[in-house]
């Protein structure tokens, strides 16, 4: 038996016999698309794991609505996923919790830095330090149906009295002049938001004058008919639909609308443009997209080599160009051969350097909450626009003076 052993080991010493090569590493990534965003990504896992192999990533779904749980709960296990792809206004409160993994020093030095627009950039910070890197990006603009400006003898809406002015003339029996989805959730503030900011209003105060302006503004384009009353009910895919239907003539709306408008037009020859978010105090919209992730409890070096292949400019070109997302890298933005020569999307990319963060604040979709509440009351006129706002910066108040409620800090993370 110990001649067996002894000729073992000589085997092993033995020059020129192969080595057992070492298993790759597994990094687990998770995020909440299905369907074909979930196929698309799924091709580019595929394609970064035959590149190379040192590493293997597994794609993971979990629910939009679960994944904030997820990935507390995972983390306080300690078993949490390698990588995460999240929606970038609730960035803040994972970096607060003490779940992402500073990158701070890491991207200092990164070739990447200094190729994003500032607003998906601003929105992977926390406290001056540095939780992932923007990955997809999106904003609002002014979807018109030009036969329907033609008729009516108006141009296309720069600021907003000539919106007001546009909204009002275009509205007829069974067509209302404007669209915009208020519903009471985050899809309803990110509609607002484009108002509240366009009116120079800022995330310190809710009731300021102006964020007070802006909710006037939208009470009376219902109380005039010139918004449908039932937009408190609507999604941003209610109101392409009711764009695409001919039931508004101008819609609130983003980039991710494009393709469906097109197989939803009631007339295939409908002939519709986008022009930028009417402008009152500023030119603003709110940013959209979602951020790549590091848990802090990952195997760093091999999740970084990941987000590396993942927003290097060919591969976001071909996933953006494949999904219908627009990419934060001003470079590929620019240069993407699908953005370029489309006036539609031009749109979009030349509102990008106004593009404000949500937040960022660690307990958004609690501020979030109060923010479209506000917005259902006063459209409903339940309350003024004064009062439903004065109402919003008393729980604002009481939301900064209330310890938050996640189980760590940013200084965890550090």
């Amino acid at each position: 038996m110990n001649r067996f052993r002894a000729f073992l080991g000589m085997m092993v010493l033995l020059p020129g016999l192969p080595a057992r090569a070492s298993p790759p590493t597994t990094l687990r990534l998770v995020a909440y698309w299905t369907g074909q965003l979930q196929e698309i990504m799924e091709e580019v896992v595929r394609e970064f794991n035959a590149s190379q192999k040192d590493l293997v990533v597994q794609y993971n779904y979990v629910p939009f609505g679960e994944l904030r749980r997820h990935l507390m709960v995972a983390s306080t296990s300690g078993d949490p996923p390698d990588l995460a792809i999240i929606d970038n206004p609730d960035h803040a409160f994972f970096a607060d919790a003490g779940v992402l993994a500073d990158l701070t020093d890491r991207v200092r030095h990164w070739s990447g830095n200094g190729h994003f627009y500032p607003g998906p950039w601003n929105s992977t910070i926390y406290k001056g330090r540095q939780y992932g890197v923007p990955f997809t990006t999106n904003c609002l603009g002014l979807f018109y149906d030009k036969a329907a400006l033609a008729r009516a003898g108006v141009r296309v809406p720069q600021n907003w009295e000539e919106l007001r002015t546009a909204a009002k003339k275009l509205s007829v029996p069974g067509r209302y002049g404007l669209a915009m989805g208020a519903i009471r959730s985050e899809e309803g503030t990110f509609q607002y938001l484009a108002f509240f900011l366009s009116a120079g209003a800022d995330f310190s105060r809710l009731d300021s004058p102006a964020a007070v302006r802006s909710l006037e503004f939208l009470r009376s384009l219902i109380t005039d008919g010139s918004m449908s009353p039932e937009v408190i009910g609507w999604t941003q895919t209610d109101v392409q639909k009711q764009f695409s239907a001919g039931k508004a003539a101008m819609a609130i709306d983003g980039p991710w609308s494009l393709a469906q408008l097109e197989r939803d037009a009631r007339d295939p020859g409908l002939q519709y443009g986008i022009a930028p978010f009417p402008r009152d105090a500023r030119f603003a919209t709110p940013l959209g997209g979602e951020n790549l992730v590091i848990t802090r409890q990952a195997n760093l070096d091999a999740a970084w080599t990941f987000v590396e292949y993942l927003t290097s400019p060919a591969v976001m070109e071909r996933f953006d160009r494949k999904s219908g997302f627009l990419p934060p890298r001003t470079d590929v933005l620019r240069d993407g051969g699908r953005w370029v020569g489309d006036p539609r999307v031009q749109v979009f990319i030349d509102s990008m350097p106004y593009a404000v963060p949500r937040g960022p604040h660690p307990r958004w979709p609690e501020f979030s909450s109060l923010v479209s509440g506000a917005l259902q009351e006063a459209l409903t006129g339940f309350r003024s626009p004064a009062a439903a706002l004065a109402a919003a910066e008393r729980g604002r108040q009481a939301l900064a003076a209330s310890p938050s409620s996640t189980p760590g800090a940013a200084a965890h993370a550090r």
